[in-house]
């Protein structure tokens, strides 16, 4: 029995040996993969052999997913041949060709790589197959790693003109400032006190020649910061527990990141956004353009609240627990136009700063001014809705007599600061 074993074992590892060495199907490939530049350069970006009887099949160094499954023969035509490899149904082998010689096969192979490795999120593969001269850029023998291949791509890429933010940078700017200061965008770090040093607007997650970041928008937040109470007062305590949504929600961390890739792609300084997620595209050169973008996000926070997902309204009802689900569908319809619009002027009477959420008369404009924009676009019986409440009377009379409530808020900013100043 114990001779058997190793006569087994014996014939094992022959197999083994048989199915790992080379032969006249392999032989000449696998001399010119290591010993020619054209092999050479497939090694450089990272391609490993492994021989499998008949075969030399090829892999990349933890970047399987750049590289289909492949792998290479002499055929009994003489020629080389190289095949692909996929689990599809039908398409098991693909991309079969033939080649007078190993070194040309290998060129080919590079090449094919090398389109794969350029990600589509800058450059198309058609406009890859129009712009990009391989011969011309990476001659024979180049030894390029993937890295040295896309930096010496990026000027053609448009990787050196795409920005790669930083909270510094952006810090000084005063556009960016602006919207601190309405407490519009920003990250709070934990632990820390609300100054201006301490707050995340933009992470860097770039990887692979592929710019891309996280942006923080509070805008939600700070519209229920200075609002929330106000929907509890106009629609009643019991009716408001019975709504769920971006304000009234718990915590309202539907907007606050965005996740946002960089690419030339799309047209210079505009944005793209993919519905229902907080994902966008966008094209921008420098980082000034960046604010750009976050007071798009801020304007799109508001104005998908009307859009078919309930998840992005300000407020919702539940419709079974509220005796007026229509009313609180226009609120939620009607504060979406009326923030929008604001996000667009950059209204300071609207976005209440921190620092001025407890000044009575602001506090008292902010309220009025929404009241003031119920009345006038409100549906009849929705203004009917609003007088009827004894709570808005005050705010109702204050928004008719003054028609000047945004002019008397700016005031009042420039009056508190200069005095803070002084």
């Amino acid at each position: 029995m114990e001779k058997q074993f190793i006569d087994n074992y014996s014939d094992f590892i022959n197999e083994a040996e048989r199915y790992h060495s080379t032969t006249e199907k392999t032989e000449e490939l696998l001399n010119d993969f290591n010993e020619t530049p054209e092999g050479r350069d497939l090694k450089d970006l990272g391609v490993n052999s492994i021989l499998e009887r008949d075969k030399i099949k090829f892999e990349r160094r933890n970047r399987n997913e750049s590289m289909p499954r492949t792998a290479v023969y002499k055929g009994s035509d003489g020629k080389f041949h190289i095949e692909h490899y996929s689990s599809k149904p039908g398409l098991e082998v693909y991309g079969k060709e033939s080649f007078n010689t190993p070194r040309e096969l290998y060129r080919y192979l590079w090449i094919k790589l090398a389109k794969n490795i350029i990600p589509a999120s800058l450059m198309s593969r058609r406009e890859v197959e129009k712009r990009i001269n391989f011969d011309e850029l990476f001659p024979i023998g180049s030894g390029v790693s993937q890295n040295q291949f896309l930096d010496r791509l990026k000027p053609i890429l448009g990787g050196e003109e795409l920005a790669h933010p930083t909270n510094a940078h952006l810090l000084e700017m005063p556009e960016a400032l602006k919207l601190i200061d309405l407490s519009l965008i920003g990250k709070l770090e934990t632990g820390t006190r609300r100054v201006a040093k301490n707050l995340i607007l933009v992470n860097d997650i770039s990887k692979n020649a592929k710019i891309k970041y996280k942006m923080y928008c509070t805008a939600a937040q700070t519209v229920k910061a200075v609002y929330g109470g106000f929907i509890k007062e106009i629609i009643g305590t019991s009716e408001f527990n019975g709504c769920s949504g971006t304000i009234t929600g718990a915590n309202p961390t539907s907007y606050e990141t965005w996740t946002v890739t960089n690419t030339n792609r799309i047209p210079k300084n505009s944005v793209n956004y993919r519905t229902g997620e907080n994902t966008a595209k966008c094209n921008v050169q420098e980082n000034d353009h960046l604010v750009g973008v976050f007071l798009s996000i801020i304007q799109r926070t508001f104005r998908r609240a009307k859009g078919k997902n309930r998840d992005e309204a300000i407020i919702r009802s539940y419709g079974y627990k509220s005796e007026i689900p229509e009313i609180i569908e226009e609120i939620n319809n009607l504060m979406s136009d009326f923030l929008f619009d604001a996000a667009v002027q950059l209204r300071p009477s609207v976005f209440i700063e921190a620092e001025f959420r407890e000044h009575e008369h602001l506090v008292l404009n902010a309220k009025s001014l929404l009241i003031q924009y119920f009345m006038e676009h409100g549906s009849a019986k929705f203004v009917e809705f609003l007088k009827s409440k004894k709570e808005l009377e005050d705010y109702i009379e204050y928004s008719a007599k003054n028609t000047n409530i945004d002019d008397i808020s700016k005031k009042l900013i420039r009056i508190t600061k200069s005095l803070k100043i002084s």
